[in-house]
């Protein structure tokens, strides 16, 4: 805990000491207070991607210029697992109105999310056979079919990284609880782009009655992957920054630059993919837990 505490002081005074040493004048009006780190998720529905636009994506899919008969069995769903998100900010504090109950910061940095948001899947069914099973009476009971199932799942991913900047209003900034709330935009880049198309060819046996299925077995027959390396994009983020923040020490002056915080942002997503002739727009909510070393307190 000593050792923490030593490095939250010379952090501090590095910092406020050497590169951003200014006037008192300067200070009351633009001052360099923080520097902020966090980590969530980016919560984004899915979006259907067509076979057409597959087919940009991968022109060279020997599964996907083979899908005679198949038929189209896409799920809507909100992706909460796979889109990582981090980021880092510089805050600087922005000039207090007098007897304003709000205090104003900007915080500007870099934000990284890895995201999956484009997918579909498609199925052909076949049955082989149907055969009956007979109880003494000669009446049908049961049925045993043997059914062959084609799937084919195709989805596209990419990871982004945007220059971001929001303005927060802060409540109670002083107290070791506050609230903010404000607005923020990014752009950026998206690069490590993939198309990636999965074949599963299943046959199965299947035993059921007009009302119940009594057993269901299934054999692999088949299993193919094929992954298309995609070129650049360009990207953008608008979303309404809200959280909770808290204060870690009390009286401890180096434990008091501590903060730690939750925030969620509601917004929506832009991507452009020029390979595809393709744009996207989703509406988002990330979701963030973070440090803050305050660099004035």
């Amino acid at each position: 805990m000593k050792h923490l505490q030593i490095l939250f002081i010379a952090v501090s005074s590095l910092v406020s000491g050497t590169a951003f040493a200014q006037s008192d004048s300067l200070s009351n009006k633009f001052e360099f207070s923080e520097i902020s780190l966090q980590f969530g998720n980016l919560n984004v529905n899915y979006q259907r991607l067509s076979l057409n636009t597959a087919l940009q994506f991968a022109p060279q899919s020997a599964i996907l210029n083979n899908l005679n008969g198949y038929l189209q069995s896409f799920f809507w769903g909100y992706n909460y697992n796979s889109n990582f998100t981090m980021a880092g900010y510089l805050g600087f504090k922005l000039p207090k109105k007098k007897h304003h109950s709000l205090a104003p910061t900007v915080r500007m940095g870099l934000l990284y999310n890895r995201s999956d948001l484009l997918t579909n899947s498609f199925r052909r069914n076949s049955v082989i056979s149907t055969d009956s099973l007979r109880n003494s009476d000669g009446v049908v009971n049961r049925y045993i079919q043997n059914i062959h199932t084609e799937t084919v799942n195709t989805s596209y991913s990419n990871d982004q990284l945007y220059f971001d900047l929001n303005l927060t209003y802060a409540i109670n900034a002083k107290g070791r609880f506050s609230m903010f709330m404000g607005v923020g935009l990014g752009t950026g880049l998206i690069f490590n782009t993939s198309t990636t198309v999965t074949y599963l060819n299943v046959n199965s046996f299947q035993e059921f009655s007009p009302s119940r299925t009594f057993s269901y077995n299934a054999e692999v027959i088949d299993s193919r992957e094929e992954i298309f390396r995609n070129g650049a994009g360009i990207s953008g983020l608008a979303y309404f920054p809200i959280g909770f923040d808290f204060r870690i020490g009390k009286r401890n002056e180096a434990w008091r630059k501590a903060h730690v915080f939750v925030e969620l942002r509601p917004g929506g997503l832009f991507q452009a993919f020029p390979e595809a002739n393709y744009t996207l727009l989703r509406s988002t909510v990330a979701s963030q837990f973070g440090f803050r070393f305050d660099l004035r307190q």
